[in-house]
């Protein structure tokens, strides 16, 4: 099938194997970009105008969340997906966070942080900030957000006093806790998985004394410690 892609005719061959399934469409790798087509029935399911949102959010730059680069329309002139840049890590995988070095760990939250706090102030709202739409590119240790389609910009702007960035922190401060707990389970340093969950429950109770933020907390904690792995074992005589 052809598209358009910012003007260039771009063939997907029908025997092409797509990269990935979704509930929402299908992605495919060209290149060094991803191509995400939707399903058709996808386009409008009562987050708005995708198209919209995705021509506001492709002129947005930051590091480490995936935001579309260019919008794909059918030879009709049907907005059908966008492109994104390639990330080569796994989806949805034990990423291994607690094992990197601290200064490692540490730099990942500060981006993240920083791109969220970018997005906030241009009025966009995140969505679907899950463990399933994380990538960890191994190669530079890198922790990125994808699949921004469901992301909406200007939304809640008519809503007073609505808070973009603490809405997003929120997100994202739930998405570190879990992918936490799996690297705990997957890298128990305690070898003991209820002690394990306790260390989460310890941790997250600790948190709230830094206002909710995972970044300022670890920035503390992690001084004299090789990783979040190694600082987790110093936890377990604080648990019952």
């Amino acid at each position: 099938m052809y598209f358009y892609v910012d003007d260039e005719l771009i063939n997907i061959n029908d025997n092409t194997e797509p990269f990935g399934i979704g509930t929402e469409g299908q992605v495919y790798k060209i290149g060094d970009e991803i191509f995400k087509l939707y399903f058709y029935n996808t386009l409008d399911e009562g987050y708005g105008n995708k198209y919209y949102f995705h021509k506001y959010l492709k002129t947005l730059n930051t590091k480490q969340i995936a935001l579309p680069k260019k919008l794909i329309f059918d030879i009709d002139g049907n907005y059908v997906g966008y492109t994104a840049n390639y990330v080569d890590g796994d989806v949805n995988e034990n990423n291994g966070l607690t094992l990197l070095p601290s200064e490692l760990f540490l730099e990942n939250l500060k981006s993240l942080v920083e791109d969220i706090k970018y997005l906030s102030r241009e009025k966009v709202l995140m969505a679907d900030v899950s463990p399933w739409n994380t990538i960890f590119d191994k190669k530079d240790k890198l922790l990125f957000l994808i699949d921004p389609g469901r992301y909406q910009s200007h939304s809640f702007d008519s809503i007073p006093f609505f808070d973009y960035e603490m809405q997003n922190m929120f997100q994202f401060n739930l998405l570190i806790g879990i992918l936490l707990d799996l690297d705990f389970k997957e890298y128990n340093p305690v070898e003991d998985e209820d002690k394990s969950k306790k260390i989460i429950t310890y941790i997250i109770d600790e948190i709230k004394k830094y206002n909710g933020s995972y970044l300022d907390y670890f920035e503390r904690v992690l001084e004299r410690y090789e990783n979040v792995n190694e600082y987790a074992k110093t936890l377990k005589n604080k648990i019952n």
